[in-house]
């Protein structure tokens, strides 16, 4: 039995050692190692006259399988990381110094001294710096997984007056064997407590197999006359065999729940393993570059990071790149339950695209006007320019009496005194046209479909249908589109769930108090004419001018167009990011806005519904969730 066995799919333990003035770095570092899978933990208790603390500190540090200390000018002179480092090291644990304050290396204790850094300051951003600590906590990590519990059990035995009860036996004391002779060049050496434990283990083995041997041999001399009583147990022996056979019965069944309980625990590490590829990917964070005053977004980026960039994608078709959010079948209708769909905008024409060119120096150029003349009490009066923004109308009419109203349709005024109808009145409707173009119209050609954290350089192409698109008749309302997904994702994606969506903080507006995330391709700045590199994008909420529209302060362009965008506080999708208007409602001289995501959603599943002619209508998102809990 080899010593990996029992520990593969056991979270490794990481105490972080850090000085008070780090605190706020520390409880990033362990919210960012949490994300990555580990169990990471820290000791905030402040340190009270006469407690026995290092008795808490050390049962921390025991029960960890490797020891992060962050370097800092605080830490190196504090007294009680001091007593951490040298209560690690008295148990041979693994230390990882990570630094985040520069230190002169004649401050750094000498143990530490001549040990491999991890940079979390200086030029290395915070991403490349976790990636690359939780590739150094992953070495060797089973037998340093081993070293910790046979550690912990070493400690027990000698607590308890070294206890005979409490030795190792039979295959956990042949592991143990294996696990002491196996012991990688870079792992920490075995402690005193545990080389002991284990002799002492070998040792009792070795007088218990003598005393097997001795017994062995006085048997030889009792066979014959076991053999006669033997002639005497063969009718018990066949009331036995029935009651074998029942326990064969329940052995089968717990087979059966043990191999159950191994397919969700490969699952489970099946899922774990691909939120590990989506955080160690190349993600840029981004925030307002404006104004003084600083986001507090306490760690809620991270589960975002982890769980949802595998489900927001490239798309490119000719030249024009935009963003789309991949969602699991249930989403779309019950009846697609195990596939995948993607839910884009419209792309643009050549004519709409070189139109959106020539519009966009003048975007930038308002927008910067806005900034130099500070905070206007009023916004601009006239229409601000919309990026890509809200369609234009091009004519209205009235439509012939009769005709059904459509969602968006507006109702004329009553006459003061209608005249009596013998048949059922019907509103006259106001029909929208967009300018320049039909809402029908869609650029020709494949569209070229990429997961900016998994795959690298892999394009997909998207060669199947759309199930569903935006009702031309909704003329007035922005085009979007739901394909099935014609190729395999790859591994790490990840599709919208219904719990995704924020039911239970569901908002149509929003506030200066909310805080977003926009997570789409670009924005790494406003004058970017290339959209390459994944991007979340922290920002500020502000006041809706009404319902129907989520709005925050500054947002990411052109390939962003079709993000979802999250409420922090609740790690939940909230929209679907439209553009961004040159507007002086906020300082940053452009105000970003979003659609309802849950309105759009419920549209989509309703109209599937109708298109598929079901008998009972698919229910809303919430009402599905709830149903489902």
């Amino acid at each position: 039995m080899a010593y990996e066995s029992g520990t593969s799919d056991e979270a490794i333990q990481v105490f972080v050692s850090y000085s008070r003035a780090d605190t706020e770095f520390a409880l990033d570092l362990v919210a960012g190692l949490q994300a990555c899978g580990f169990e990471a933990f820290i000791d905030q208790e402040d340190i009270a006259p006469g407690e026995p603390w290092e008795q808490r500190l050390g049962n921390l540090i025991e029960g960890a399988d490797t020891v992060v200390y962050i370097l800092s000018p605080d830490s190196v002179v504090s007294e009680h990381c001091s007593w951490e480092i040298a209560e690690s090291l008295r148990l041979n644990k693994r230390i990882l110094p990570v630094v985040w304050r520069s230190v002169e290396d004649t401050q750094v204790p000498p143990e530490l001294s001549e040990l491999n850094y991890t940079f979390f300051s200086g030029k290395q951003s915070y991403a490349s710096g976790l990636r690359e600590l939780s590739a150094a906590l992953r070495v060797d990590h089973q037998w340093i997984r081993e070293h910790t519990r046979l550690g912990a059990l070493a400690t027990r035995w000698l607590a308890r007056g070294r206890s005979e009860a409490l030795l190792l036996r039979g295959d956990e004391l042949e592991a143990a064997s294996d696990w002491m002779a196996n012991r990688p060049r870079s792992a920490p050496a075995l402690t005193d407590a545990q080389i002991e434990f284990i002799g002492a283990s070998k040792a009792a083995a070795d007088a218990a197999e003598r005393a097997a041997r001795n017994r062995r041999r006085g048997l030889l001399f009792g066979v014959s006359g076991i053999a006669v009583v033997m002639a005497g147990l063969a009718a018990f022996s066949a009331f036995n065999w029935f009651k074998a056979n029942e326990a064969r019965e329940d052995a089968v069944e717990a087979r059966v729940a043990t191999d159950a309980a191994l397919s969700d625990l490969e699952v489970a590490s099946s899922n774990l393993e691909a939120a590990n590829i989506r955080l160690s990917a190349d993600i840029a964070l981004r925030a307002p570059p404006t104004g003084n005053e600083t986001l507090s977004v306490a760690g809620g980026w991270f589960p975002v990071a982890a769980d949802y960039a595998g489900s927001v994608v490239r798309l490119q078709r000719g030249r024009q790149i935009v963003t789309g959010m991949v969602m699991r079948g249930e989403v779309i209708h019950p009846d697609f339950e195990g596939e995948y769909f993607l839910l884009t905008p419209r792309f643009l024409t050549e004519e709409e695209l070189i139109e959106q060119d020539r519009e966009f120096e003048k975007f930038v150029a308002r927008s910067e006007a806005i900034i130099e003349a500070g905070e206007p009490a009023e916004p601009m009066p006239d229409d601000p320019y919309s990026y890509p923004g809200e369609p234009r109308i091009l004519e209205q009419r009235h439509v012939s009496p009769g005709a059904p109203t459509g969602m968006g349709a507006l109702e004329e005024e009553p006459s003061a005194e209608p005249e009596p109808a013998t048949e059922p009145h019907y509103p006259d409707v106001l029909e929208q046209r967009h300018l320049g173009v039909e809402s029908s119209s869609d650029p020709d050609g494949p569209i070229q479909v990429s997961y900016p954290t998994l795959e690298d350089g892999a394009v997909f192409e998207l060669t199947s249908e759309p199930i569903w698109r935006t009702p031309e008749e909704l003329a007035a309302e922005e085009v979007y589109f739901v394909y099935p997904l014609s190729f395999e994702p790859p591994f790490g994606a990840r599709g919208l769930w219904l719990k995704d969506f924020d039911c239970e903080g569901y908002k149509e507006s929003s506030t200066p108090e909310d805080l977003f995330a926009v997570f789409g391709i670009d924005g790494l700045a406003v004058d970017s004419r290339e959209s390459e590199e994944l991007t979340l994008l922290i920002t500020p909420g502000l006041d809706s001018n009404g319902i129907g529209a989520i709005t925050y302060r500054h947002a990411v362009l052109k390939g962003a167009f079709g993000a979802p965008v999250f409420d922090l506080s609740t790690g939940k999708v909230v929209g679907i990011h439209r553009g961004v208007d040159a507007n002086s409602a906020s300082p940053d001289g452009r105000v970003g806005f979003a659609e309802p995501i849950l309105r759009l959603i419920d549209f989509i599943r309703d109209d599937v519904s109708i298109e598929r002619r079901d008998e009972e209508r698919t229910p809303p998102v919430c009402y599905a969730l709830e149903d489902s809990q």
